[in-house]
């Protein structure tokens, strides 16, 4: 038999009509999340959740004590005003209830604040000094005081 003899140029050129260069298979990093960073990102989520969570009753605390000092403080206006208006028609010790908006409530039942003269003191002919405590009917806890300077028409 006879020996064929080939060159580099006749096997690349005849290889390269027959099959395609071989590429060789490489490894590409995809652009996703490992396991451990999607864990991660979610253990911090949780505890901003919960530390978020553990926030709310504290808030809606304020929310109703913010409420409970502006209508308090809207009830002794009313109490002043009435006062002003007709300087006998509270004596020292009398109530005055209201409702949960902070009009005059029409029966008990109705009744959330309730308004007590304190003291009323003459401070001149035509000045008072007025101190009404406000507070919540169903409580017991200790109520706002106010302290007025009304002009009265005697």
């Amino acid at each position: 038999m006879r020996a064929h003899s080939f060159s580099k140029e006749s096997l690349s050129a005849s290889a390269a009509k027959v099959h395609p260069p071989v590429r060789i298979a490489t490894r590409r990093r995809c652009a996703a999340f490992s396991l451990v960073e999607v864990a991660l990102a979610l253990g911090l989520f949780a505890f901003a959740l919960v530390a978020l969570l553990g926030l709310l009753p504290v808030a809606f605390q304020a929310c109703r004590d913010s409420l409970d000092i502006s209508t308090a403080a809207q009830v002794a206006d009313a109490v002043a005003a009435r006062l002003q208006a007709n300087f006998s028609s509270l004596e020292q010790g009398d109530f005055v209830e209201f409702d949960d908006r902070g009009d005059e409530a029409t029966s008990s039942a109705a009744a959330v604040y309730r308004a007590k003269l304190l003291s009323r003191d003459s401070l001149s002919d035509s000045l008072d000094r007025v101190e009404v405590v406000v507070s919540r009917s169903n409580t017991s806890a200790q109520g706002r005081h106010f302290c007025y300077l009304i002009f009265n028409n005697r």
